[in-house]
Order: C-alpha cells, then sequence, then structure tokens
C-alpha cells in the first residue's frame, strides 16, 4: 500500500510539472506573438521621433521632449526583448563563455547594483569548463537574479554566488547529458511561499507595488535558460531567504569569436533598394531612411505585388523585404525576384526573432537579417554591410 501511495504521488507530482510546463510553454508563444506587434510599433514610434528631431534646429526646445520619446521607446524596447528572452524568441550570438571569468569581471558592477548595505559573497570553483550563450543574455540573467535578490533585502544582507560542477544523467526536455556548470546565486532575504514560488517565473507577476516591477525579470531569465538549453530550479521560504540554481551544459574549449567591423554610424550609398513591408507605418520609416541616405527607394505593400510590377522596376541593387507577410512571404517573393536580378543583395526584416524564423525553416542559412524595432542607424549600417558584402563577392568571383 505504502509504494502505491509514494508511485500515486511521484505520478502526481509528473503530471502537475508536466501541466505547468505546458502552461509556460503557451504563454511564452502568446509572448512572442505580442512582442512581434509592439516590434512594429516601436519601429513606427522610433522612426517618426528621429525623422522629426533631424529636421528642427538645435536651438528648438522641443527637441528635449523628442529625446523623452526616444528614452521612452528604448525602454519599451527592454521590456519586448525581456517578453521575447521568456518566449525563447530573442535574437542571440551564442558564444562559448568562461562564467568565473566573467562573475570575477563584474563582481564590482554586481556590488553597485546592490548597495552598501548588502554584501556580495562569490565562491568560484576554479576547474569547471565553459558554457555557449550570448554574453549579452548572460549579464541580462545575473543582473535580473541580483536586482530580484536586492529588492527581497530591503533591510541589509548577504548574497552568494557560487558556480560549481553536477552531471544529468537523465535527459530533461531539451537539456541534454553529461557534465553541468552550475550557477547559484543565493539570498538570505524575506523568502517567498508556495503560491509565489509556483508563479515566480510567469510574465508579469510581481509581489512589488505597482509601478515598482513589471513581473518580466525572472521570466526572462526562465526564457533565455531553456533557450540555451539550461535547467533553472529555486528554493524559498519565508523568512529564510530564496536560491536559484541554474545548470548549462559544460563546454570543452572556447571557440574563436569572429570581430564584425561595422560601417560608420548613418552609412549612405546611392544603389537602388526594393522594400516590400505590408505594415504601413514601417514602410514609411523604412523609405524615409533609406531616401535621406541618398538610395533610390521602390515600395511595395506585399510579395504579389512586388512580383507583378517588376517589369517596371529598373536595375536593383538590393531586396529589403519582411519575412512574413499575408500572401507570399519574403523567401518566396524574393525567389521569383531573383529570377530576373540574380545579383540583388537580400536583406530580411521580422518583427520576429531570428530563432523564431528560424524554427519555422523561412530562411536559408546565413541569410542577412536584422530585428525589428531598430533605429535609423542600426538600418542603415546593416544596408551598407550587406550591399558591401555582395559586392565583394561579386569582385572575389571575377577574380
Amino acid at each position: 500500500i505504502t509504494e502505491r501511495r509514494n508511485a500515486e504521488d511521484a505520478l502526481r507530482h509528473l503530471q502537475a510539472q508536466l501541466q505547468h510546463s505546458l502552461k509556460m510553454e503557451a504563454v511564452g508563444r502568446l509572448a512572442g506573438g505580442v512582442a512581434h506587434d509592439f516590434n512594429n510599433f516601436i519601429t513606427g514610434i522610433i522612426g517618426l521621433a528621429e525623422e522629426i528631431r533631424l529636421t528642427m534646429p538645435d536651438e528648438d526646445t522641443r527637441k528635449a521632449d523628442l529625446d523623452d520619446i526616444l528614452k521612452t521607446a528604448d525602454q519599451a524596447r527592454t521590456l519586448i526583448r525581456e517578453l521575447l528572452a521568456f518566449g525563447r524568441r530573442q535574437m542571440s550570438s551564442p558564444q562559448v563563455l568562461d562564467v568565473n571569468a566573467i562573475l570575477a569581471d563584474k563582481q564590482k558592477f554586481l556590488m553597485r547594483l546592490l548597495g552598501a548595505d548588502i554584501q556580495l559573497k562569490m565562491t568560484l570553483e576554479p576547474t569547471i569548463g565553459h558554457i555557449l550563450i550570448d554574453p549579452t543574455q548572460l549579464d541580462q540573467v545575473l543582473i535580473n537574479l541580483v536586482l530580484n535578490a536586492r529588492d527581497a533585502m530591503p533591510r541589509g544582507g548577504i548574497l552568494s554566488i557560487k558556480t560549481t560542477r553536477s552531471r544529468v544523467e537523465v535527459e530533461s526536455g531539451k537539456s541534454p547529458t553529461g557534465p553541468q556548470v552550475c550557477l547559484i546565486v543565493s539570498d538570505n532575504g524575506c523568502g517567498m511561499d508556495k503560491q509565489t514560488l509556483h508563479k515566480v517565473f510567469e510574465p508579469f507577476f510581481t509581489t512589488k507595488d505597482q509601478g515598482k516591477g513589471t513581473g518580466l525579470g525572472l521570466a526572462s531569465v526562465y526564457g533565455i535558460v531553456k533557450q540555451n538549453y539550461g535547467d533553472i530550479a529555486v528554493e524559498s521560504e519565508p523568512g529564510k531567504g530564496t536560491s536559484f540554481t541554474i545548470q548549462f551544459p559544460e563546454m570543452d574549449s572556447p571557440k574563436r569569436v569572429k570581430t564584425v567591423v561595422l560601417p560608420p554610424p548613418m552609412a549612405t550609398g546611392t544603389e537602388t533598394i526594393l522594400v516590400i513591408e505590408d505594415t504601413p507605418i514601417v514602410q514609411r520609416i523604412v523609405t524615409q531612411a533609406l531616401s535621406k541616405a541618398g538610395y533610390r527607394v521602390i515600395t511595395a505593400d506585399s510579395g504579389t505585388e512586388a512580383i507583378s510590377r517588376l517589369d517596371d522596376y529598373p536595375h536593383i541593387h538590393m531586396v529589403l523585404t519582411d519575412v512574413i507577410m499575408p500572401d507570399l512571404n519574403g523567401p518566396q517573393t524574393v525567389s521569383v525576384i531573383r529570377k530576373k536580378y540574380p545579383e540583388a543583395a537580400i536583406l530580411f526584416m521580422s518583427a520576429y526573432a531570428k530563432d523564431f524564423v528560424d524554427e519555422k525553416g523561412l530562411l536559408a542559412k546565413g541569410a542577412s537579417f536584422i530585428e525589428k524595432s531598430f533605429s535609423r542607424a542600426t538600418l542603415l549600417n546593416k544596408v551598407r554591410e550587406v550591399l558591401d558584402s555582395r559586392t565583394l563577392l561579386a569582385k572575389d568571383a571575377a577574380s
């Protein structure tokens, strides 16, 4: 009877874990979709504000108001990145990193985040290996966990950061078996009850007062860890503090990282660019930016329209197209255009993150891509980079 009861308890626990996992996956997909729409909105806000600011004389006092608009839009963009991180749709450039070296390098910065009344203790196991993750994402994980711990210790306390090695013998979800690098972040703050603990990674859930937290910090940590094939667990009790344990697959040795040197800010050109974008405000912003940078711009609202007007176009040097559109998608449209203009450079853009687009199998490996929302300088730099790369390839082929 005891064995049967234990088996039933274990089964109920596994069923609860599965239901929670399915719930988090569903919310993650919803978050990714919401972030897609907001990225288009933010692209429009940033683009219009930058456009107006460029036409104002330096002495115009309204420039300060536009600067506030741009700062607010940038804050909104940060929230969108956190939503995308939770939904595992955040664009990333993974590198093989030494966690110990990064923690040692950021120790003073983390101490400043914590304040004078909180002591930081680091215990770093020297023999652990490397992990594969985007450095920006690792920073995001560290900062969110540290800020969360700081808020849990309003009267001061101790924050402990520890690295160690463990091993996963049974595959769990996407997490591979084998050696793992563990990052443990613990505080001796107020702690959480079981009800709060169960919701801690859900987006927009927060125990803070209104206006003092978005509820996306730990949600983005959860998404980043899962996106990088890791696992995260949390233990907490009221009055006894909280401990987060993160595991990433251990890597053997660091890989060389290719350094990409971007063109100067606000790069310009004179080429002809076909812009295919179904969101009117984004099409307008992109067209204005490219035109004022010297490019000749042709626009189409859809892939079907772009193809139907091919005979009206002069020579096209580049196609800048949205990836996901109502009729023909970007890659389908490009495959037709390439038959007439085989040498045209191609740049895809999307309010969805590159990881999501890759999952759908929409883009060929190595395709040039820019993620919305982007600033004018980011767009112009990317366009110039892709055009120049295409020119270099053509010269190499000719030689």
